[in-house]
This record gives C-alpha cells, sequence and structure tokens, in this order.
C-alpha cells in the first residue's frame, strides 16, 4: 500500500519518556501521550500535506523559468536549508511533500527510492 501511495508513514519524534515510559501517575501519562497524538494529527500532518501545493508551484514557476518541459528533466533532488541552531526535524519535514509535489509538477512517477543524505557542517 505505501508504494501505491495508498497509505503515508510519517516518523516524527516521539513523546515516549514522558508518556508510556515515563514516571508519574498513570492517568497523567495517558494524558500527554493524548496532547502528543493531536498535535501530530491535528497540527503536523496537516501541516506537511499544505506543503506538497507548495513544492508543486515552486517547481511549475522554475520550468518556467529555465524554459523546460517537465517530459525534458531527467533527474532532480531536494533539499533543505536549516540554520546553525536549527534541527534536522525542521528540514525533514519538508521530504514527503516536497517530493510529492515536485512529482506531480513534473508529472513523474515513483519508480524507485534513493537513500537520503543529512549533511551536517
Amino acid at each position: 500500500m505505501l508504494g501505491e501511495g495508498r497509505i503515508k508513514l510519517y516518523c516524527p519524534e516521539s513523546n515516549i519518556s514522558q508518556s508510556f515510559s515515563g514516571e508519574g501517575p498513570l492517568d497523567a501519562r495517558m494524558e500527554r501521550h493524548r496532547q502528543y497524538e493531536h498535535f501530530i494529527l491535528e497540527t503536523l500532518v496537516p501541516f506537511m500535506e499544505s506543503l506538497e501545493p507548495l513544492a508543486h508551484d515552486m517547481t511549475r514557476e522554475l520550468l518556467e523559468a529555465m524554459g523546460a518541459k517537465p517530459g525534458e528533466i531527467e533527474s532532480y533532488g531536494k533539499g533543505a536549508i536549516v540554520g546553525v541552531d536549527g534541527e534536522l526535524e525542521h528540514a525533514a519535514i519538508w521530504h514527503a511533500p516536497g517530493g510529492a509535489g515536485i512529482r506531480r509538477a513534473l508529472c513523474a512517477q515513483a519508480v524507485g527510492h534513493s537513500p537520503t543524505r543529512s549533511m551536517i557542517f
């Protein structure tokens, strides 16, 4: 189902140390987990999904500026820059929706996956 695009898999950092394996009353730990789940479902996922149209529009604008047609693009990459005090998660949030928007703009099918590299300077 993943390969067909029928489901998406997100892997955000967990709050398990504050919920399931944390210390304190069980009801407080479960409330912390509910807050985390609410953040993922109501904030993070919608934000990530909102980036796909941005990637699509940026790609179309770039094609226009280059005077190129989608079929003329042989390969592409996506990347993000995080400042000195930034976190890799701030760039990682772009990975799935950025790629989806670029593929849609290029009318490309995802036929394979190449490993992602992180470069830290």
